[in-house]
């Protein structure tokens, strides 16, 4: 189990996080495995299916418009990760998240409490033990309780590729492309790093899955 110590989102808002796992079934496998989906070590997973809950903390963040806000997050989901041929690995997964809100200093609370389900289905090719490559669809619903569907709900997809330096080092690149109904899409390219400096630490640039959050940052785990 990888326990995240402190996350620093896109926005620069300092974000403490608190996860736990259980590895429900794995044959061939160890909770480790899950980890090194997009890491440093060329772990072929068997069978890996586990469930996680969270809780994240996020500072006082300045408003443009004047104010304040902190948040307090919880989250649940389940993912699974499938060796489907020697090259080949499907890493599927859903979670539901919310998060609530507490402004100062403002007339009116801006939004409300946030709900959001998001859904993952990201295929691995592993070429050799130095490349990799991976990519897949991405859904997600998120809005307040009362919501209109139209605009909660959000969709893309992303594709990326991962180099292995060494036993500890993993860089890549990964691009993606997310659009909300009747809306432009956004594209972006990030560059993803998984760094073992230490046999208890890890430092992770990219998508970081666990606590309360998910979403591209800068992940110091134990």
């Amino acid at each position: 189990m990888k326990i995240p110590l402190l996350k620093l989102s896109l926005s620069g808002a300092l974000t403490v996080s608190l996860a736990a796992s259980c590895v429900l079934t794995a044959w061939q496998a160890d909770a480790q495995n899950v980890d090194n989906f997009e890491g440093a070590k060329p772990v072929q997973p068997k069978n890996v299916f586990m469930t996680s809950a969270g809780l994240t903390y996020r500072t006082d963040a300045d408003i443009d418009d004047g104010g304040e806000f902190n948040s307090i997050g919880a989250r649940t989901g389940f993912n699974a990760i499938m060796s489907l041929t020697d090259p080949l690995i499907l890493a599927a997964g859903a979670d539901y998240e919310y998060d609530g809100y507490d402004f100062t200093d403002m007339p009116l609370d801006p939004w409300g409490d946030i709900h959001t389900m998001r859904y993952r289905a990201i295929l691995k090719y592993v070429m050799d033990e130095t490349w990799s490559f991976y990519g897949g669809p991405i859904f997600t619903f998120s809005g307040e309780g009362d919501s209109d569907y139209s605009h909660s709900f959000a969709g893309g997809a992303i594709a990326g590729a991962g180099y292995n330096v060494n036993e500890n080092l993993a860089i890549g690149l990964v691009f993606g492309v997310f659009s909300r109904i009747e809306d432009d899409a956004t594209v972006f390219l990030f560059p993803t790093v998984d760094w073992r400096f230490e046999e208890q630490y890890t430092l992770t640039l990219g998508y970081a899955n666990l606590g309360g959050s998910g979403g591209l940052g800068i992940e110091l785990g134990y």
